[in-house]
């Protein structure tokens, strides 16, 4: 397809992605909660209804699959504990692993 310079259609193949790429993380992440720890990539593919092709654009490997997966759940687990930890030296703890967690992640 010829690439456009038109704002609303790069806007919408912006939001399009976006939405892929939700959607895809949504259907491991639905898939290995009902118990298959390592879906195909043709069960997230049909699970998120966007094809293989859409899965291999969104994903180049599994790692950055992983990656937003882990920051799903990050995002659900804070989420959670949030209100409970916000206030004092709960606050401190929490900030203090985060920053330490987030310089230290392992990449590979």
């Amino acid at each position: 397809a010829p690439v456009s310079d038109h704002p609303d259609e790069a806007d919408g193949r912006r939001r399009r992605r976006s939405r892929n790429h939700e959607a895809i993380v949504a259907a491991v992440y639905d898939l290995v909660r009902a118990g298959d720890p390592e879906p195909s990539i043709e069960a997230v593919a049909a699970r998120a209804q966007v094809g293989t092709r859409t899965f291999y654009r969104q994903f180049n490997d599994l790692e950055s699959l992983a990656r937003s997966l882990g920051e799903r759940v990050t995002r659900e687990t804070l989420a959670l504990f949030t209100p409970v930890l916000a206030t004092g030296i709960y606050a401190r703890i929490l900030t203090r692993w985060w920053r330490s967690a987030s310089t230290t992640w392992p990449t590979r």
